[in-house]
């Protein structure tokens, strides 16, 4: 048996020390690229809806100005404008929001310059209800 009292505890400190020293920086860095891993598809996410939101926002924009100009003019040469921004405008829109599309480029296409009007301007409101629910959906940081 051992004496307590004639056992060195320094050797025993010692080897405590060294194994907090090899396990130490082990443990951190398994635990600091774990959090980088978190942040960076935290970041990752945020420029996906971001690039997401601004492309759904462009497209929007290009939609209401073309539409608009089509509703005022009727520019033969601005028609491939209209149609393709009112194509894009499906991709970027909830399905529920279609037939009101629709409506509307009905409307546009048979030069019902009123009723035109009046659903583009409902037409911006959901629009801009469409670009608010995005907004919301941005991962918080």
């Amino acid at each position: 048996m051992l004496n307590s009292n004639n056992f060195d505890w320094s050797y025993v400190i010692s080897g405590i020390t060294l194994v907090v020293a090899i396990v130490s920086p082990v443990l951190v860095t398994i635990l600091n690229n774990y959090h980088n891993s978190k942040i960076r598809k935290l970041e990752l996410d945020y420029q996906n809806q971001l690039s997401y939101y601004q492309k759904q926002e462009s497209v929007f924009n290009s939609f209401l100005e073309s539409a608009s100009k089509q509703i005022n003019h009727d520019y033969p040469s601005e028609r491939n404008e209209y149609m393709q921004s009112y194509n894009q405008l499906f991709l970027y829109s909830p399905e529920e929001y279609w037939e009101q599309f629709k409506k509307l480029n009905e409307a546009v296409v048979n030069r019902n310059k009123d009723e035109s009007t009046k659903l583009l301007s409902s037409t911006a409101v959901s629009l801009g209800k469409i670009l608010q629910e995005s907004a919301l959906m941005f991962p918080k940081l």
